[in-house]
C-alpha cells in the first residue's frame, strides 16, 4: 500500500525509525558533552576551592613560599591598606617582611567561601574570613579583624592561580556574626 506521497508505508516506517536514532543519538550524545563539561566544572571548582584553602594553609603556617606559588607570575595583589604588589616575585617580597612581623603569630580562619565561573578558565571568587594574633607595627596585639577577599583566578596549563587578589578589612556591622553580613548596601547609579 501506497502513502499519497507515493511511498510505501514500510519505507516511512524505516524512515522514522531512523530519525528517531539519529534525535535520540544526538541527544545521547550531547547529555554525555553536557555531563562532560559538567564533571570538569565540579573538577575545576574543587580546584579553585583547594587554592583558596591553600592560601589560608601557607598563610597560617606563615610559609611565604607556599604563599607565593599560589599567585601567577604576573598576578595583581592589592592589600587591605590599598598597596599593590605585581607579579609572584614582588607579592612574595612584600609578604617576608610581614609574616616575620606584624603576622607572625596570626592565623586566619576562612567563614565563607563563593565562586562563580565567568568562562571555562577563568573564576571569580569571595572569600570571607577572620585573623587573630596580629600586631600592629609598635607591637601591640590587634583586635580580631574580619575580611573579605576578592580573586580572579585563571587556568592555563591545566593550572589554576591567583591573577587578580583585593583584600579588604571589613567592619565590625558589614562582617555581622560569624563573618556573615549583616546588611547589603545597594549602590545606586
Amino acid at each position: 500500500m501506497l502513502t499519497k506521497f507515493g511511498f510505501p508505508h514500510k519505507f516511512l516506517r524505516i524512515a522514522f525509525c531512523v530519525c528517531l536514532c539519529v534525535c535520540v543519538f544526538a541527544c545521547i550524545g550531547r547529555s554525555s558533552v553536557n555531563a562532560e563539561r559538567a564533571g570538569q566544572m565540579t573538577s575545576d571548582r574543587a580546584a579553585v576551592h583547594r587554592i583558596l584553602v591553600a592560601y589560608e594553609t601557607a598563610w597560617n603556617k606563615h610559609d611565604v613560599r607556599g604563599f607565593a606559588k599560589l599567585f601567577s607570575s604576573t598576578a595583581d595583589f592589592t592589600n587591605v591598606r590599598g598597596a599593590a604588589s605585581h607579579g609572584r616575585l614582588a607579592i612574595e617580597r612584600a609578604h617576608k617582611s610581614l609574616f616575620v612581623h606584624l603576622f607572625q603569630k596570626s592565623h586566619q580562619t576562612v567563614t565563607g567561601i563563593s565562586i562563580r565561573f565567568l568562562r571555562p578558565d577563568v573564576a571569580a571568587a569571595e572569600v570571607r574570613w577572620t585573623m587573630i594574633g596580629a600586631t600592629n607595627a609598635d607591637g601591640t596585639p590587634r583586635p580580631i579583624t574580619h575580611g573579605l577577599r576578592a580573586l580572579v583566578l585563571t587556568k592555563e596549563n591545566g593550572e589554576w592561580q591567583i591573577e587578580i587578589f583585593h583584600n579588604m578589612e571589613l567592619l565590625p556591622k558589614a562582617a555581622g556574626v560569624n563573618g556573615k553580613p549583616t546588611n547589603r548596601v545597594k549602590v545606586s547609579q
